[in-house]
């Protein structure tokens, strides 16, 4: 009897000391788990990843992520600075006045066998038409005993690129066209009769300042003339 309850009461210990030592492992066995997630888990992943993306991970994934950001920086910095320093299109500007206005003062010579021209010291005064674009208004002067004699207005088309004026004109039995060119401070000029285009004339004045000249005659002396 004595030796079965010895036997039943080592039995109860082993099974309280294993009982003990399940009770031990199991927070030991959680908390293991727990560690080697935190510690080990984030490697795996990162491992897996490199894996399947090599190159994309870890410090390549940063540059690969901010590299378009740079390069759309870039562009933008590029595109403003451009954007900045470019000169502004060229174009005309609508106050660009006329080159051949002002007062223009020399020789009106004649050119063939023609008994009633001859020749003049002339001074040409061109202003802007008003109310007509690409038109400018002559008056025209010769000098004689040193005082300005008004010859006439005429309507000159203006053609500002080519520094060309042109004015077909008819006075009585005369048809004629007059063309002048503007070189600088320079202009020459022809008048031919139409319809033969018979030259007649040929004029070279250069510009002059206005008190450099006789005092202009009034403006309506010129209606008529």
């Amino acid at each position: 009897m004595s030796g079965g309850k010895a036997s039943i009461k080592r039995r109860l210990q082993e099974s309280q000391k294993g009982s003990n030592k399940a009770l031990q492992r199991r927070p030991r066995s959680k908390f293991l788990m727990v560690t080697r997630y935190a510690v080990h888990g984030p490697a795996e992943r990162c491992r897996s990843a490199r894996d399947v993306m090599p190159g994309i991970t870890g410090g390549n994934l940063i540059r690969n992520q901010l590299k378009p950001v740079f390069i759309l920086v870039l562009l933008l910095a590029c595109g403003w600075n451009l954007s900045f320093h470019s000169p502004p299109p060229a174009t005309a500007s609508p106050l660009a006045q006329p080159s051949a206005l002002g007062t223009w003062k020399g020789e009106s010579l004649c050119v063939g066998n023609h008994p009633s021209c001859k020749n003049e010291v002339v001074v040409y005064r061109f202003e802007v038409a008003r109310g007509k674009a690409g038109v400018v208004l002559l008056l025209a002067d010769k000098i004689i005993e040193g005082r300005r004699v008004p010859m006439g207005k005429l309507e000159f088309q203006n053609d500002e690129a080519k520094g060309e004026l042109s004015c077909e004109f008819s006075r009585g039995q005369t048809h004629g066209l007059w063309r002048f060119k503007v070189m600088g401070e320079g202009m020459e000029g022809t008048l031919v009769l139409l319809p033969k285009k018979e030259l007649v004339r040929r004029v070279e004045v250069k510009k002059v300042r206005a008190e450099e000249v006789p005092a202009p005659p009034a403006r309506e002396m010129y209606e008529g003339v």
